[in-house]
């Protein structure tokens, strides 16, 4: 047996492991093996335990910033009172049939993610594939939402379904790339909708149709502005003989108030004394009106004005003219096909509204019908701000060659600039007195009369009632599935912009037009230039002659009747030569069409190398200098070697 006092413990296994290989990478070459083994390592290891401690933050360092979401936004999200969720369907099927709707699809996730991470917990988001014959589509067709058909001859989804824990459900059918400047302005005005239920309630009063059937009837003669506005205000339509307003509406819509009663002038006046805030849509020749009567009253009246207000507010449309601008007018198709320019529709750019004022503020276009002219009174009391204007070339016209049978030519024919602009919409703010200065008219009804503001008057003018009207900003377009009102002007962004600036809620003005994802390669673009500039007259030059050559090749080719080609030896020698002569004008001209990709090809490979696989060298170069430092380390004193 032996000694006890000579027995030693064995050491732990991974004692003996460590000291094995120890042994093994005394040499250098091992020792560089392990380093570079122990980097790879390193790096797979720091990136699987960094996702889930990192995911959620977030560098943006795309050029405008189109993955940080904007101050209105945060702003939406921080006073959300409960869980919104949002349910994305986009149908990873568009992948290859339709690649740019996917590469937005992944754009609009991306998106809603930020959108989850800032909103920290009042955002559920949910993203479901939406394959054939699964319960996801039978979802997305249930919430009506829009399948695209496919070149590959099916169909997918890109649709968003917002819900609320009061069961309202706010639905975009259909996510369009068109669309995709405005993809944070849809998305906030969808979270806003759905985080504050209680809707701003607008009470609208006028001559115009606005009743209808559910939201999505786009059967006339309802306007389809009425259903826009239905999706962000709670509407309620006031009969022309009513003789009070509601104080609890928080913006009264006119739209074409025409022959109002006295009792209903007066609760209209009252309404604003008792610090009601309005948009008033008023036109002296409303196009919209005469469409949407019977044939038999076609030559009635259609016209609105500010009476019995005017006085109180300080403001006045121009009697019996409507403005006209010939660098604004809209092409109109007359008789034979003709199109001419019809001076009394105008279509408005930026640089025709009041770009500081979040009415106004990122429109890109707007259409009116004949529309009429405010100036404001030299007595006013108020302040008049323009909202939209016209060219210093426009003039005004006598509403009479407009109201019934316009000529356009004519109108054009006779047109002479006037030398000034003309406001065809104006914000009116500020101390007023009552229209009713002497008190109620007779029949009017009101607790007590207000003769002045309680606070200051806050109204928008805007003097024309047509922009209302289908045809001047959106398109109905019929597919089996249904119709789809496709708008290509932003008269439904006036309005809508107009009621929330009144109601005081979160301007998301900025958030309209922040910027595509997709940006061109401007690299790219100049490389094919030049190169296009250096190789174009080569490759002109080459091709002339690859066409003139095969012009001789077949002038030079002789055929007999039937029994086959009679060549001489000279011209079978020069044919032989000319052939030879267009495989090398082929083979040079190949070379010139490669030489125009090649900058481009050597920059996609640099690009690749970067993105790929200079960040793995780097660790790989670092590797051996961090073992150095730690070998070339002053050790403790009495720790083993």
């Amino acid at each position: 047996m032996r000694d006890p006092r000579i027995i030693r413990r064995r050491p732990p296994l991974w004692r003996r492991i460590w000291s094995r290989l120890g042994r093994t990478f005394e040499s250098p070459r091992p020792r560089a093996g392990l380093a570079i083994g122990l980097a790879i390592l390193l790096y797979v290891t720091i990136n699987l335990a960094a996702y889930p401690l990192l995911k959620t933050w977030r560098l943006d360092l795309t050029e405008r910033g189109l993955y940080t979401l904007s101050t209105p936004s945060l702003e939406v999200l921080r006073t959300i009172p409960e869980p919104v969720t949002l349910r994305l369907y986009a149908s990873q099927a568009m992948g290859d049939a339709a690649p740019r709707l996917a590469a937005f699809a992944v754009r609009v996730r991306e998106l809603l993610e930020e959108y989850a991470a800032a909103a920290a917990g009042g955002i559920v988001l949910e993203v479901h594939d939406p394959e054939p014959f699964t319960d996801a589509e039978d979802q997305a067709v249930a919430f009506g939402l829009a399948p695209l058909p496919l070149p590959n001859g099916g169909h997918g989804y890109l649709g968003l379904v917002g819900t609320n824990g009061v069961d309202d459900v706010h639905v975009i059918p259909f996510l369009r790339p068109e669309r995709e400047t405005e993809l944070e302005y849809d998305l906030t005005r969808v979270v806003r909708s759905l985080g504050t239920p209680a809707k701003p309630r607008v009470a609208i009063l006028g001559r115009l149709p606005m009743a209808g059937g559910a939201a999505g009837d786009l059967s006339p003669p309802s306007l389809l502005m009425i259903h826009r506005l239905g999706e962000s205000f709670d509407l309620k339509v006031l009969p022309m003989t009513t003789g009070r307003i509601d104080p609890d509406a928080d913006v009264l819509l006119l739209l074409h108030p025409r022959g109002l009663s006295p009792a209903t002038a007066y609760a209209v006046d009252q309404f604003l004394m008792g610090g009601g805030r309005a948009v008033v849509m008023v036109d002296p020749a409303s196009e919209a009106e005469t469409l949407r009567r019977p044939a038999r009253a076609f030559f009635a009246p259609n016209d609105s004005d500010l009476d019995p207000f005017g006085e109180s507010w300080g403001i006045e449309l121009a009697a019996d003219l409507v403005a006209a601008d010939r660098r604004l007018a809209i092409a109109v198709e007359v008789a034979d096909g003709e199109a001419i320019d019809y001076v009394a529709w105008l279509q408005l750019e930026p640089e025709n509204f009041a770009g500081d004022d979040r009415v106004t503020a990122g429109l890109t276009r707007l259409l009116m019908g004949s529309p009429g002219i405010l100036r404001p009174l030299a007595d006013a009391t108020t302040r008049f701000t323009p909202l939209a204007w016209t060219t210093d070339e426009a003039m005004p016209v006598a509403v009479g060659l407009v109201r019934a049978a316009p000529n356009p030519g004519r109108l054009l024919a006779d047109y002479s600039p006037g030398g000034e602009p003309l406001v065809l919409a104006a914000r009116i703010q500020g101390a007023a007195d009552s229209a009713f200065a002497s008190g109620p008219p007779g029949g009017a009804s009101m607790p007590e009369h207000l003769g002045a503001t309680e606070t200051p008057l806050d109204l928008v003018v805007i003097a024309d009632t047509d922009l209302a009207d289908d045809r001047f900003w959106v398109e109905v377009r019929t597919f089996p599935e249904g119709p789809v009102a496709a708008r290509f002007a932003d008269n439904d962004v006036l309005l809508i912009q107009a009621i929330e600036a009144l109601t005081g809620a979160v301007d998301l003005t900025p958030l309209r037009g922040r910027g595509a994802a997709a940006r061109p390669f401007d690299r790219v673009l100049a490389l094919e230039a030049e190169a296009a500039r250096t190789y174009q007259e080569a490759e002109r030059t080459l091709s002339d002659q690859l066409a003139e050559s095969e012009a001789a090749l077949r002038a030079m080719t002789v055929v007999d009747d039937g029994t086959g080609m009679l060549l001489s030896y000279d011209q079978r020698q020069a044919l032989d030569d000319l052939r030879a002569h267009v495989l090398q004008v082929r083979r040079e001209l190949r070379a010139v069409q490669r030489a125009l990709r090649q900058d481009i090809d050597h920059l996609g490979l640099w690009l690749q190398f970067i993105n790929i696989g200079l960040m793995p060298l780097i660790l790989l170069a670092l590797a051996p200098v961090v073992v150095a430092v730690r070998r070339r380390r002053p050790r403790r004193p009495g720790l083993r070697p």
